[in-house]
């Protein structure tokens, strides 16, 4: 009993100076500067603090321009989507984003058929913008500032016609 005491008493001390080395100078040793169980620190350095975000704006219902651009989901007196807050309505703005950016005008041109046959309808007449907001995400859910805002789009949706 008294040597396994012992033993512990060496060892433990032994494995914190063999941890601390391979901590410290395992950087060294590969290029990440870290090895994982000992230490890794840079966990969260390589995380962007910004994010981007594809958005319908409608600007004007059935002929009347609103005074401002308003959110697609701050409107659900006017569209059951959003009284739903249906997450759809983001993720097909989102794959128009990509898209357009891809340049590919068929595929954005049938998601704009879905978003307004889908989403949009209800109404007569609708103007809406595709909107890519770029944010950190405290600033704007501190005092709702962002960073950058790229409209996509200007589009109508005229069905009495």
């Amino acid at each position: 009993m008294l040597t396994r005491y012992k033993t512990a008493q060496r060892l433990v001390p032994a494995l914190f100076i063999v941890y601390s080395c391979v901590a410290v100078a395992g950087g060294h040793w590969t290029p990440k500067r870290e090895i994982f169980p000992f230490f890794n620190w840079s966990l969260f350095t390589t995380v962007s603090d910004r994010r981007s975000l594809c958005e319908v704006e409608i600007l004007a219902l059935d002929g009347v321009r609103l005074e401002a651009p308003t959110r697609f989901y701050d409107l659900p007196q006017r569209f059951a989507a959003a009284q739903q807050r249906s997450i759809n309505v983001v993720k097909l703005a989102l794959s128009m984003a990509k898209a357009h950016k891809a340049g590919d005008r068929e595929r954005f041109e049938a998601l704009r058929g879905v978003l307004e046959s889908a989403y949009l309808g209800g109404v007569e007449q609708v103007t809406y913008r595709l909107v890519v907001y770029r944010y950190n995400p405290i600033e704007r859910w501190r005092d709702g500032t962002v960073q950058s805002a790229e409209v996509l789009g200007e589009f109508t949706v005229d069905r009495t016609r």
